[in-house]
């Protein structure tokens, strides 16, 4: 008989892996860690980096939360938008850029006191009863939402400390007066979150993980959307830089999670895709009347005459194709928001963002006209969630940036989105 094989024993893994008394392959994140999605505490030996408890926040921090930024960006990351404006090289991973969208959000976060536990539950028991329902109107998203995901958040810790960001900052939405607890809350948590999130990305995603890193990624993009909430005037610092911003997180989670789009429609996150495609029938889907919609009679018209600015512009044959693209994509996504009638998501008007070419991404971000004018002609699909708590004041604060930033000779172009985005809704 064979002698058994041993192994050297070693006193380096990570806590979670001693607690369930499994190996550690002593690599950040371990491989167990990774599988289960939760946070790691793994440190390879003389690195300089605090342990972590399993909950993801240092030991040995002093006691309390980061205070909250005065005026971050959406990420605090306006620098890093030209990475995702970059067209990839060769061997570039997909997920590397939303990594560095994410990176510099990370810092060193406090061990939150022992008493703040009956303020984690205050804040589940919030995001449940309170805010779940203010994230869509469609009651299976609602339900989705309400249920489903702290579904994924009682198996997933880094999934319950997004749950608890956003509840936290919905709540400093709601009560001025105790705003700062709640965004410091928000920050602790949000914060917690990413890091596991990042430690996910940056390994292949596997069909046991996806969905809580979906669920993570829903919440983040609602993150991004609270700037407003989090800055000190409640208002967005750079309008047009953080759309773009806003746009990058949202194509970078887009690519990552692409390859489960058709998973997602047979799993029970699949309310969130009908947050996005309302139709399920091409004929049916195209004889959807406007009139019985929250558009504008005219959209299709003042959209498909984009077109129009196009032509008369000197482009060269692949520079043509994009615009034109683009203006097919933003009609896109207001037939979606047709067929969907009274019941509109704003996943619908988030379709631009997905399918826009990258040339015209780079000429929003360089203030071209021809580019703004077509973010102005957005920013109308966008107006429609202004009253969303989250997403209230995006649309006609990116709306009066655009302006001083078109030449005279096209100012015509933004009579349509003033008329609409400025009206009362």
């Amino acid at each position: 008989m064979a002698p058994r094989r041993t192994h050297k024993k070693s006193r380096n893994g990570c806590r979670e892996c001693k607690r369930r008394h499994l190996k550690c392959n002593e690599q950040f994140p371990c491989s167990n860690c990774s599988n289960h999605g939760i946070s790691c505490s793994f440190v390879p030996p003389g690195d300089a980096v605090p342990s972590r408890e399993v909950s993801g926040a240092p030991q040995g921090s002093p006691a309390g939360l980061p205070p909250a930024a005065s005026t971050p960006s959406v990420l605090s990351l306006s620098h890093h938008s030209p990475s995702i404006l970059t067209p990839p090289e060769s061997g570039y991973s997909r997920n590397s850029a939303l990594l560095d969208l994410l990176s510099d959000t990370l810092h060193d976060v406090p061990t939150l006191p022992k008493e703040n536990w009956v303020r984690d539950l205050e804040l589940m028991h919030h995001f449940c009863t309170v805010t779940a329902d203010t994230l869509a109107m469609r009651e299976d998203m609602r339900y989705t939402w309400r249920v489903i995901v702290p579904t994924e958040g009682y198996a997933n810790e880094f999934v319950m400390h997004g749950i608890l960001a956003i509840a936290a900052i919905h709540r400093a939405s709601l009560f001025p007066s105790r705003r700062s607890i709640y965004l410091e809350c928000s920050d602790y948590h949000q914060n917690c979150g990413l890091q596991t999130f990042r430690a996910l990305l940056s390994a292949p995603m596997k069909r046991e993980n996806w969905q809580a890193i979906f669920c993570f990624a829903s919440m983040l993009v609602i993150w991004v959307f609270a700037m407003p909430v989090r800055s000190a005037d409640c208002r967005l610092p750079s309008p047009i830089a953080n759309v773009i911003e806003l746009f990058s997180v949202i194509r970078g989670i887009q690519a990552i999670l692409e390859p489960f789009k058709y998973p997602i429609k047979n799993s029970s996150l699949a309310a969130f895709a009908h947050g996005v495609w309302a139709h399920t029938d091409d004929k049916e889907w195209y004889s959807s009347s406007i009139s019985e919609s929250l558009l504008p009679e005219d959209t299709m018209s003042q959209l498909g005459g984009l077109r129009d600015l196009v032509e008369s512009s000197n482009f060269e044959s692949d520079e043509k194709e994009d615009h034109m693209s683009a203006i097919a994509s933003l009609e896109l996504s207001a037939r979606h928001m047709i067929a969907a009638g009274l019941r509109i998501e704003i996943g619908m008007a988030l379709f631009w963002p997905f399918l826009i070419p990258q040339r015209i991404m780079r000429a929003i971000n360089n203030r071209d006209p021809l580019g703004l004018i077509f973010l102005a002609h957005f920013c109308v699909l966008f107006s429609f969630f202004e009253n969303q708590w989250f997403t209230k004041g995006w649309a006609r604060q990116v709306l009066a940036d655009i302006i001083p930033c078109i030449p005279s000779s096209h100012t015509s172009w933004l009579n349509w989105p003033r008329e609409h985005v400025w009206k009362s809704r």
